[in-house]
């Protein structure tokens, strides 16, 4: 791990704790910093906010649960790698679920909606590879399956994660991955 990579996890950490807390949005750069031993200067070197923090907390959970499965259509791998990524929110839950009250720029929500949409652009692209489908179709599935996921994934958070993650991973795939073959195949 680089001095960087260690610098972020060590901020990371930081404001993790202090979310167990108090709500992320009274929790302020200098509260992050001090827990963490690093000076205001140090933390601006990495992030441009706290929201920055944030989302590069999930950005990693992603890249270690999920990594490029995008770039394949096998949906056992796909089941895999988003069953890993739930339990991953899930035992982080009380964080996730803190940094979905806050809103405004570059909010968890939005950027949850944001690589969740990339996903899904991705995987629709490789999917139709020899197929034809118009662009307004196809921008259509990637909004409906990339909100519909997004937002059950939001309320699943906010609820407490209740249901098992690998319960609700089947209904979720099961809803987007199986429904979105099936509408692509309908319309191409």
């Amino acid at each position: 791990m680089t001095k960087n990579q260690i610098t972020k996890t060590f901020l990371a950490s930081a404001v993790m704790e202090l979310s167990r807390k108090k709500p992320l949005s009274t929790v302020t750069v200098r509260d992050i910093v001090h827990a963490a031993g690093y000076t205001r200067n140090t933390f601006y070197y990495h992030f441009q906010d706290k929201q920055d923090l944030i989302n590069w907390i999930y950005k990693t959970t992603v890249q270690s649960s999920i990594g490029a499965i995008d770039q394949r259509l096998d949906t056992s791998i796909w089941r895999d790698a988003i069953l890993k990524l739930l339990q991953e929110l899930e035992a982080k839950k009380y964080f996730y679920e803190n940094a979905l009250k806050m809103t405004g720029q570059n909010s968890f929500y939005d950027y949850l909606f944001e690589t969740t949409y990339n996903h899904f652009s991705n995987v629709i692209e490789l999917y139709l590879q020899d197929k034809s489908i118009d662009d307004d179709t196809i921008e259509f599935f990637i909004n409906f399956y990339s909100h519909a996921y997004t937002e059950m994934t939001t309320q699943w958070l906010r609820s407490g994660a209740k249901i098992p993650a690998d319960k609700f991973m089947h209904l979720l795939t099961r809803a987007t991955l199986h429904g979105l073959y099936k509408n692509l195949n309908y319309f191409s």
